[in-house]
């Protein structure tokens, strides 16, 4: 899994970091899960970051690892998704 900050990106540049993260994991050995949530149904909601996050957590439950872009640290929900890996042993990379 890649947890990356998107928000005031173009999906090209999302894209972009991505690219590294992939071929860093692939490396490694693991398998890449489609975690980027391009998904409207969010736009709804009363909490759109929330209702990102949830689905984000939800995958997280599915893998083995997760590779963390420069800046992670600076955006909520990253934070929040590094304290989840943290808390249930997940192995961590970082950018």
């Amino acid at each position: 899994m890649i947890c990356q900050p998107m928000s005031g990106k173009t999906e090209e540049e999302i894209f972009e970091e991505r690219k590294q993260a992939v071929s860093f994991l692939r490396n490694k050995g693991y398998e890449i899960a489609d975690t980027f949530i391009n998904d409207h149904r969010f736009d709804e909601s009363n909490n759109p970051p929330l209702a990102y996050l949830a689905e984000s957590l939800k995958l997280m439950a599915e893998v083995d690892a997760v590779y963390f872009v420069k800046g992670w640290e600076k955006k909520r929900g990253c934070r929040i998704e590094h304290e989840a890996a943290v808390e249930y042993l997940i192995d961590i990379f970082y950018e």
